[in-house]
């Protein structure tokens, strides 16, 4: 294997002195002109490639944030990160970008390497809500949660209001005709699904139509998720309105309808999580929550900044952002 060059050879190549490299490379003090062109030649005939990792440990920062999300395959992650990497560009920070996929080992996997790396900040949207994880306070790195949350983790937080957003959407059915209304989505350690059940239950309860046996709970991405739906659908033919908690149970709840013959709006009506451009070209009408996606994905980025400056500062932000409801 080829050694990675130094930053003596690079001093070695270019004919000065390592200190004036270092101060090219740091930008820590000017240098002549002339020396510090043959210092950019000689870096790139080398290829060589600063250890941000050695410069962390001297104080200097990586000028990297990590990013662990739950699923990228949601319609709403991929345009979150798209905002995060937007914004943490524009501040001159790069992104990693971590895919839990909904697992918890791979979650702490993630966190772990990050820690490891030294990157500067960490946001992430926890699997399970009742997780510990003293090793990432322990870190010392700062780190914001993001959509969803563990209650007892202090941290930064951006996020919407799911109970709220959630009453919101179910209302809307109410209001065009439905009474026995189901609400399809994950487990409640999800932080967010636990929230959206909640806001579906009391308004439910506030205008007497609850009834538990019209919640179903369906695992995340599982190749057997549309036969458990249309089972549920099959047992509770009466049921004339759904909540989906993601786009994505939208998706399988809408392809399990039509394998049953059911229409929409005629025999059912469906609300929704996340603004997708799939809707558009749908012949029937899908109302949504619409989540503010480039905003949530700017402030995160803001706000970690912030603390790895101001890492000392211990009152913690949380931001709670409105949701639009699509009527469609």
């Amino acid at each position: 294997m080829k050694r990675r060059a130094t930053m003596k050879d690079v001093a070695g190549r270019a004919g000065v002195s390592i200190t004036s490299v270092s101060h090219v490379i740091n930008k820590t003090r000017k240098v002549e002109a002339r020396t510090r062109a043959l210092i950019l030649a000689a870096i790139e005939e080398l290829h060589y490639q600063p250890n941000t990792l050695a410069r962390s440990l001297k104080g200097k920062g990586t000028k990297t944030i990590g990013v662990v999300i739950a699923d990228i395959r949601e319609d709403f992650f991929a345009e979150v990160v798209g905002s995060i990497e937007f914004t943490a560009s524009e501040q001159q920070y790069s992104v990693i970008l971590c895919d839990s996929e909904d697992d918890l080992v791979k979650e702490r996997f993630y966190l772990n390497m990050l820690i490891s790396k030294e990157v500067d900040g960490i946001l992430f949207a926890p699997v399970d809500m009742d997780s510990t994880y003293l090793f990432l306070v322990e870190s010392g790195i700062p780190f914001l949660q993001i959509d969803r949350k563990i209650p007892q983790l202090e941290s930064d937080y951006v996020g919407i209001d799911n109970v709220r957003s959630a009453a919101a959407a179910t209302e809307h059915l109410i209001r065009t005709g439905s009474r026995k209304i189901a609400f399809i989505g994950y487990d409640d350690k999800v932080y967010t699904q636990k929230l959206r059940r909640e806001g579906y239950r009391n308004t439910l309860t506030h205008y007497g139509y609850f009834n538990e046996s019209y919640r179903l709970v369906v695992g995340y991405h599982l190749e057997v998720t549309r036969d458990v739906i249309k089972e549920f659908f099959s047992s509770h033919p009466d049921v004339d309105g759904v909540v989906c908690g993601t786009s994505n149970v939208c998706y399988e709840t809408i392809v399990a309808l039509d394998q049953l013959g059911r229409r929409i709006p005629e025999n059912i009506r469906l609300a929704s999580y996340d603004e997708s451009k799939w809707f558009d070209y749908l012949k029937f009408p899908i109302t949504v929550v619409a989540q503010p996606t480039e905003e949530i994905g700017r402030l995160a980025v803001d706000l970690i900044i912030k603390r790895i400056r101001q890492k000392k500062k211990r009152v913690f932000e949380q931001v709670i952002l409105d949701t639009e409801l699509i009527v469609r």
